[in-house]
């Protein structure tokens, strides 16, 4: 676990540094500006929707066959020139469909004046974000995470003095669009120069390499790979694009505001991922199932603690998180939001690797067809909750939709590889975050929110951090804990 959890760590740092500017954006400029705040989430969300297209499943390779193509000495066999020759065609496919459908694309948003005015900055959002997507993977196989990190939360600067500057009437809305357009295209440029700061950054093709079973395997793979990350991104931010069809701009823009807050329990996970991805992709090529299993509940572990202590912390403290913000109250209704789409984090983060054990494997197959029963049964609840109850809806289908499909590819892990992520562990770490939860919600206001907010979170990690350190719940997260007290001590003397 030594590099996961270096780079698991500075990714975290990076991403919780994102938090932090995203936390200061939520709490005083997005609700200020629902409208526009709505307007871009909607266009960012359907362009990382429709990634799989432009993509044509590549991304899905970037880390699959990058064991078969590696070669330094050889630029990795052409692989980064096929992944991009891929994108290329993908990119003028789906520009040219759009092209096709606009008129159709521009009546079913006919009553949204602001979502079709600007529906077709979706074609460079998509391009533009599909190859961040596709970079950002491929740099992780060289297991640099950290910097692409960063340029990924450069958006989180960008936004929010474009926003602001927009509340202050000096600039309008097109300037907006295009201010993220810009940014997006920064990105891009950045991350392909620290390709090429890494040496890695090869695009000399070698199609002697692609002989006809190896792209054969790549194409099948691919094709999977087109429909299980659309399912994927139908699964993840179908919530937000039906908000805005359905109910409109300002609804978008609060649902996408609690979201934010939802999400931040998120974290450690996308870290992990990262860069634990390219480890499970050797273990599987190797059939080291050993390593896989450790791996298994080693994450598992370490995310549900994490993950438990952050909801606690979010979740008692959010009251006085919506008195501090301005337009508070027209929040207040709508705080389950956050609840459902935290506990779906929460299972996400206990079910830990078992997506990438399935999708590295033999049996990749079986992602795709979970991955599209999840898409569809997400945008049924949809239908059926939204109309009810209102965007509190949405967070119910995204809870309902998360839970089945982590049940059914644990099952399956399971069944066919005999392990689970679960250890005595996770039952007591699961009754100690339950009783820390009902404890915090029971603590005094003191009628300051600052206060309270510090008063509660003092209080949930003296409990709750001291109680799972003294029963070692996670034997890598007290490591962690005594490795940083042992260096400040060192310093002291």
């Amino acid at each position: 676990m030594g590099i996961i959890k270096r780079q698991g760590i500075k990714n975290s740092i990076v991403n919780y540094f994102g938090v932090a500017i995203g936390a200061f954006n939520v709490l005083l400029i997005y609700p200020n500006a629902r409208e526009a705040y709505g307007l871009i989430r909607f266009l960012m969300d359907t362009a990382l929707l429709l990634t799989p297209f432009i993509l044509l499943g590549v991304s899905s390779l970037t880390i699959r066959f990058f064991p078969i193509f590696k070669n330094e000495e050889n630029g990795h066999n052409g692989f980064l020139f096929n992944l991009l020759g891929m994108a290329a065609i993908g990119m003028a496919l789906f520009s040219f469909g759009f092209f096709l459908l606009q008129d159709k694309i521009t009546e079913l948003y006919k009553d949204k004046i602001l979502i079709r005015q600007f529906i077709f900055y979706i074609v460079p959002f998509t391009c533009m974000v599909g190859l961040i997507e596709l970079l950002t993977l491929y740099i992780s196989n060289f297991h640099r995470i950290v910097v692409p990190a960063l340029l990924n939360i450069l958006i989180k600067i960008t936004l929010p003095v474009l926003i602001w500057l927009y509340y202050h009437d000096k600039i309008g809305m097109m300037t907006i669009v295009q201010g993220v357009a810009a940014n997006f295209l920064a990105v891009l440029v950045l991350l392909l120069a620290y390709l090429k700061y890494l040496g890695e950054l090869n695009l000399r093709p070698n199609f002697s390499f692609l002989k006809k079973p190896l792209f054969r395997d790549m194409r099948t793979y691919a094709m999977y790979g087109i429909l299980g990350l659309l399912g994927t991104m139908l699964a993840i931010k179908i919530d937000t694009i039906m908000i805005g069809t359905l109910l409109g701009e300002i609804d978008t823009g609060t649902y996408a505001i609690l979201l934010f807050i939802a999400n931040v329990i998120d974290i450690p996970r996308v870290a992990l991922m990262k860069i634990t991805s390219p480890i499970v992709s050797d273990a599987s090529n190797n059939n080291d199932f050993a390593h896989l299993e450790g791996l298994y509940k080693k994450s598992s572990i370490n995310l549900l603690m994490i993950g438990i202590f952050l909801f606690i912390g979010i979740f008692s403290n959010l009251d006085s998180l919506l008195d501090i913000m301005p337009n508070g109250d027209a929040f207040k209704p709508y705080t389950n939001i956050v609840l459902f789409v935290s506990l779906a984090k929460l299972v996400d983060m206990a079910t830990s690797i078992n997506n990438q054990i399935i999708g590295y494997s033999k049996y990749f197959r079986f992602n795709f067809y979970a991955v599209l029963f999840m898409a569809v049964f997400n945008i049924i609840t949809n239908l059926i909750f939204i109309p009810k109850f209102n965007i509190v809806g949405a967070a119910m289908a995204t809870f309902a939709s998360i839970t089945l499909y982590n049940l059914a590819k644990g099952a399956y892990v399971m069944y066919k590889f005999k392990m689970h992520p679960f250890t005595w562990n996770t039952l007591w770490a699961t009754a100690l975050g339950i009783s820390v939860f009902f404890l915090a919600l029971l603590t005094p206001a003191f009628g300051n929110p600052f206060a309270d907010i510090i008063v509660r979170s003092l209080f949930i990690l003296l409990v709750y951090g001291g109680t799972a350190f003294y029963f070692r719940l996670s034997t890598d997260i007290n490591d962690i804990i005594t490795g940083f007290i042992k260096k400040i001590n060192t310093k002291i003397k």
